[in-house]
């Protein structure tokens, strides 16, 4: 169960609590300046942070979860970091507000840059693949 300090509201604590049970360990959420801050522990100890354009309200709990199921997944199919994720996702959202001009997700990446990641990631940041593979 996560932390909870007197002062925490019952609506963070339980979203805090479907976030640990949909996504694991690694996965937080805080406030910053009014908004949502989505922070990634990653197993060497690291962080990476991005700020969503929700507000930190009870509200905001099912967009939260949604977006953070949204970036994830960019994440692990694509090998993207946290901050393009979310950008990625950031842009087809508000693309999708616009008078219904919807963006694909062929439209929205850039495949190249994509598999270089993803090559870049298999071979010299987890050593999964060789460079030959």
């Amino acid at each position: 169960m996560p932390r909870r300090s007197n002062t925490t509201q019952q609506w963070v604590v339980d979203l805090r609590s479907v976030i640990k049970r949909q996504h694991g360990l690694g996965w937080k959420i805080r406030e910053q300046s009014g908004r949502v801050k989505l922070t990634r522990r990653w197993p060497d100890g690291g962080e990476s942070s991005v700020m969503l354009d929700l507000p930190w309200d009870s509200s905001s709990s099912t967009a939260v979860l949604s977006q953070l199921e949204a970036i994830r997944g960019r994440m692990e199919e694509a090998g993207l970091s946290l901050a393009e994720a979310a950008r990625l996702q950031a842009e087809a959202k508000a693309s999708s507000r616009q008078g219904g001009n919807y963006v694909t997700t062929e439209d929205a990446l850039d495949w190249e840059a994509v598999v270089e990641r993803f090559h870049a990631h298999k071979t010299r940041h987890t050593g999964a693949l060789q460079e030959r593979t």
